[in-house]
């Protein structure tokens, strides 16, 4: 008598349903589960990927700023050290030492102008140089030229006219990050997140700002600007100290003020307002920086900013 081997010989039923279990796969709740590992995986390298891209837009930005400030700084020494296109009238109603202070800080505007107005005011003491008029050229090609985003146009245009060893400054720039984000025709500087970069003259209020939760270690943005004139900060405009202020109440004496090179940062937002007209004219105060209430701080999201006075203090 031979065994019988057929699968199906006094089979167990038990058995049977087992194995088809084990041949079936996943349950619905393996499977759940499974999904929702994944998900989870997922949306950490998102987030971590998000980061990385974050932090190497920072990084550009960074590198940016470093880069604009050594230009414009030195642009800026060489105007504050440039002999001045005037002839000095001895016997005139204003002493020489204040019509040099005069002519000085309207030359920085003529060749470092921070808005439209800038460029295309009259001058009252120094003839039109010929970058004024380079950048009136520049600016007569794009008849639309509108005041949003003046401060990175400018900033552009500043930029245009300048050499970097042997090429152009705009250069260093790749050419994603310079484009035309209001769409008036004038080009601006984007910084590593695609938004326009501010530029600032001077901005006084930048050097000062309330104190917050009563925290003194945040109680300044800027650690290269003083708010006081003595001691390491004399204003650099006026190197014959003929400012009329001087002397008398210490509390409105004018101090040395640096350009503003700045990115929103990560939120697109400067937390500042960049370029609000002085309420004084220019022609009261001879173009005045110490007058100016543009930088004035509004709120905490300045603090993701990328500036010059930054990386002044941190190279």
């Amino acid at each position: 008598f031979m065994p019988n081997y057929s699968p199906n010989y006094k089979q167990d039923p038990t058995l049977r349903t087992r194995a088809l279990r084990r041949v079936g796969g996943f349950t619905l709740i393996e499977l759940l589960v499974v999904i929702a590992i994944i998900s989870l995986l997922s949306a950490a390298m998102v987030v971590a990927l998000t980061e990385l891209q974050a932090s190497s837009k920072k990084g550009r930005c960074q590198q940016q700023i470093k880069k604009i400030d050594q230009l414009i700084i030195r642009r800026w020494d060489e105007i504050l050290h440039k002999p001045l296109p005037i002839q000095l009238s001895p016997s005139g109603p204003i002493p020489i030492p204040q019509q040099i202070l005069r002519a000085r800080r309207e030359l920085l505007r003529l060749e470092m102008p921070e808005r439209i107005t800038d460029i295309f005011d009259a001058p009252i003491y120094c003839p039109v140089s010929a970058t004024t008029k380079a950048f009136r050229r520049k600016a007569n090609s794009s008849a639309g030229w509108t005041e949003k985003n003046q401060g990175a146009e400018c900033l552009y245009l500043i930029l245009s006219v300048m050499q970097d060893r042997d090429s152009s400054a705009l250069d260093f720039f790749f050419p994603g990050e310079i484009g035309d984000t209001d769409e008036d025709g004038m080009p601006e500087i984007l910084d590593g997140f695609n938004q326009p970069i501010g530029f600032l003259r001077w901005a006084p209020g930048f050097s000062y700002r309330p104190l917050i939760h009563n925290e003194r270690d945040q109680s300044r943005y800027s650690d290269i600007q003083d708010i006081n004139a003595d001691g390491d900060s004399p204003d650099a405009t006026d190197m014959g100290a003929a400012d009329s202020r001087l002397g008398g109440n210490t509390a409105d004496d004018p101090f040395n003020l640096f350009p503003l090179i700045v990115s929103a940062g990560r939120d697109g937002e400067f937390g500042l307002e960049l370029g609000i007209t002085s309420s004084f004219s220019y022609s009261q105060h001879f173009n005045d920086p110490f007058y100016s209430t543009h930088g004035t701080p509004i709120d905490d999201t300045i603090l993701d900013n990328i500036s010059n006075h930054q990386i002044e203090v941190n190279p």
